[in-house]
């Protein structure tokens, strides 16, 4: 072997190597980027669930949920096992917690988040604490804090699942916050073009341990076209409502359906509820009858750009009264609202007079002709006087617990800022009844009152114990239970005030009655009156002198009722009757000649005097006020002993100035004087 081969052998040996460390630095290369991604692989998730990493995540999730708020104190990620948050918080624009729930879970995992970033998955919540609020302008706590996860340009696949959690509801229409803790909400948000579908079941226990549920579904197309399809069932929902000085609670059930949007709407109630009046031992229980209702509407709604409303089929059932409604209510939101409305509500006699009854009225039974009405024009306080409504009913075959009433035509007319109502010209039993009402307005041109003047009267109506028992003993209190009364009366109305909106002004009355040719055998409390006085009940009692009257709220007052007692004297009456029939009366029993026998002696110091016997109780069992009895006759025996002790000095210094002396009472132990001269 020559050198030079040698050496050639050798070259070729020593590069050999050389190429071979190359490739092998390639390959541990390429090895270490390998096992670099295998180890990242194998430590994204507890990089993720990292404290940085979670704060990343949370910034990257921030402009997502503006202006809300999510928080969660641990994320947990792995290749093969859904997404769990741990400490996740949902707030509001205004840091309000809306939804917290220790553990939620996101039905992707990492691989399918990385593989398929548009599909969001399912987050789901299960014993979830939500406070859902609903402010007074409509706008939704919840829908605000989600921000931009609903957002109709969101085009991701993504729904929401909270199950078996507590769900707490605000509203302002509602007397205490809806309590659930059996609540189950889903919330699916997928991508164009399938709408956005959502269910809602919860029931709870309100304060007042009346249990209530609601339960909603529906769909809304946020791409397209914008319509909705939503359905909302509730039992015993409560609802509060004021106005006028009234307030109540409504427990509702029934269900609401709304189509079509984005700017018109066609919605279909039909609803029933029960009332709680609020104080409703101060309201008239003819008001608080009303205890409940139901209705039903084919409403359409529209805003473009106010609200405007058209509804037919409406039907509102009170206790008594079916009112079937159609019409239009156009600008609402705007500055010219207005509405053109009519409609009729047909009465039930039957349930009206039940209702009467349990209002302490007695029996009354009528027939009636359906009401109809019309309004239309502007209801804006500043445009109400070119407001024009009408209002026509019919009622016949009145008795009022036996008292007979003829027939009465009842129309009303508002126009040009006034409202007129026909004159009503019938009949009570026998005699003439006519009212002539007026309607005063507001300044805004509102009914504010009814008032009544003196063509109001009532003519010669016929008295019978009946008509005594039931309207007379309020102005003339002697004629209760009178017997075989005979006679007739009238009466007028000076000045009345019946208030409608005008809250400040209450319930007044002013009139005076007359009677003629009144005859009466005396009920078992005028005969006791009478004899605990000392005096000598007539058979027959009369009635001559006017009365003057006034109805001012619950009470009917009246001075100058005056009953003669014979040639002896009388009972002069005063004071007041309340509806309910409790008695504040003062009865006066003037000292007369007549009464004294016309003992000159008497005369002198008892002819001025009167008897005051204060009564209370009521109609049924009148009694005499004990403690104002005794002040009265207290008072009286100081003026008598006072006036006797002057009358006696006066008659014995007229006596002596006259050349006369009293002369003794023989048997006093005294010698008895010369005679006189």
């Amino acid at each position: 072997m020559s050198f030079r081969r040698l050496t050639d052998m050798t070259d070729a040996t020593t590069t050999k190597p050389r190429k071979r460390s190359w490739r092998t630095w390639l390959v541990a290369f390429a090895g270490l980027a390998v096992c670099a991604a295998i180890l990242a692989v194998i430590l994204l998730p507890r990089i993720l669930q990292s404290p940085i990493g979670t704060q990343r995540i949370l910034d990257v999730l921030g402009p997502m949920t503006a202006p809300g708020k999510i928080t969660v104190e641990r994320f947990r990620f792995d290749w093969n096992r859904p997404v769990v948050m741990e400490g996740f918080r949902l707030h509001d624009q205004d840091g309000t917690v809306v939804i917290t729930s220790d553990e939620v879970q996101l039905s992707r995992t990492l691989w399918q988040i990385i593989k398929d970033p548009n599909d969001m998955g399912t987050l789901s919540f299960r014993k979830a604490v939500m406070n859902i609020r609903r402010e007074a302008d409509g706008k939704i706590n919840l829908i605000r804090a989600l921000g931009k996860l609903i957002d109709p340009k969101a085009e991701k696949d993504f729904a929401i699942v909270i199950a078996d959690s507590q769900l707490t509801v605000h509203s302002p229409e509602m007397p205490e916050p809806f309590v659930s803790h059996d609540a189950d909400v889903e919330i699916d948000l997928p991508k164009a073009p399938k709408p956005l579908g959502f269910s809602l079941t919860a029931s709870g226990e309100g304060a007042r341990k009346v249990k209530f549920s609601l339960a909603a579904r529906g769909q809304i197309q946020r791409w397209t076209d914008k319509s909705v399809d939503i359905v909302a069932e509730f039992d015993r929902w409560p609802f509060v409502g004021s106005g006028m000085g009234l307030a109540a609670t409504a427990w509702v059930t029934g269900r609401i359906h709304v189509t079509e949007g984005p700017k018109s709407y066609h919605i279909v109630p039909d609803i029933r509820a029960d009332l709680q009046w609020q104080d409703s031992e101060d309201l008239p229980k003819l008001l608080t009858a009303i205890d409940r209702f139901r209705f039903r509407s084919d409403l359409r709604a529209s805003y473009e750009p106010t609200v405007n409303v058209t509804f037919a089929d409406t039907k509102l059932g009170l206790p008594g009264l079916d009112i079937g409604l159609k019409g239009s209510a156009s600008d609402l939101t705007g500055e010219s609202a207005a509405v053109d409305v009519g409609g009729e509500v047909k009465v039930d006699p039957a349930k009206i007079g039940e209702i009467l009854a349990q209002s302490d009225m007695g029996k009354v039974r009528f027939a009636m002709t359906p009401v109809t009405f019309q309004a239309s024009g502007p209801v804006d306080k500043k445009a109400l006087n070119r407001m024009k409504a009408s209002m026509a009913t019919r009622v016949s075959g009145i008795d009022l617990d036996g008292i007979q009433v003829g027939d009465i035509a009842l129309d009303m007319k508002w126009q040009d800022g006034k409202v007129a109502i026909a004159p009503i010209d019938t009949t009570v039993n026998d005699g003439r009844l006519f009212v002539e009402p007026t309607v005063e307005m507001t300044e805004d041109a509102m009914p504010a009152r009814v008032r009544l003047g003196p063509n109001t009267t009532l003519t010669r109506l016929s008295l019978s114990p009946l008509i005594s028992e039931k309207v007379m003993v309020y102005p003339a209190p002697a004629l209760a239970s009178a017997t075989k009364v005979d006679g007739f009366i009238s009466a007028r109305i000076l000045d009345g005030v019946i208030p409608v909106t005008d809250r400040k002004t209450e319930l007044s009355l002013k009139g005076d009655l007359a009677f003629e040719d009144v005859r009466f055998g005396p009920g078992p409390w005028l005969l006791n009156l009478t004899q605990s006085v000392g005096l000598p009940p007539p058979p027959t009692f009369s009635l001559d002198q006017p009365v003057q009257f006034e109805i001012v709220k619950d009470r009917v007052i009246q001075h100058g009722l005056s009953v003669p007692i014979g040639q002896l004297t009388r009972l002069d009456f005063s004071g007041s009757v309340t509806f309910d029939q409790k008695l504040d009366l003062l009865v006066e029993v003037p000292v007369t000649p007549t009464l004294l026998q016309n003992v000159a002696l008497f005369r002198s110091f008892l002819g001025t005097e009167v008897f005051k016997i204060p009564i209370r109780g009521t109609i049924g069992q009148p009694e005499v006020d004990q403690n104002s009895f005794d002040a009265n006759m207290k008072q009286l025996g100081e003026n008598l002993k006072n006036r006797a002790v002057d009358t006696s000095l006066d008659m014995l210094f007229n006596g002596i100035l006259g050349g006369r002396v009293p002369r003794f009472i023989p048997g006093s132990g005294r010698a008895e004087p010369p005679p006189q001269p």
